[in-house]
């Protein structure tokens, strides 16, 4: 997936959950490796959602972070998007 089309992707999830009443954001670069591209707030939850094309995997790095959120109590999920 090229890099324009992983954006595409982001902003359409992005703009899905702002339509179901959440609040988003884009820390996809603004974090240490391996953290979830999207931090998504609905009234007190907080959770983390990571957005793949359908031919790309977690990285190693990737699973590590997932886990050390769920450890501390954040859901986190993987988006699967586009063709």
């Amino acid at each position: 997936m090229s890099q324009r089309k992983g954006v595409q992707n982001l902003k359409s999830v992005m703009e899905k959950l702002r339509e179901e009443g959440f609040i988003v954001f884009d820390v996809s670069n603004q974090v240490e490796k391996g953290f979830p591209d999207l931090m998504v707030v609905m009234q007190d939850k907080v959770s983390f959602i990571e957005v793949k094309g359908p031919k790309h995997k977690l990285h190693r790095h990737q699973k590590e972070v997932h886990k050390k959120l769920e450890e501390s109590g954040f859901k986190v999920s993987v988006e699967i998007v586009g063709e």
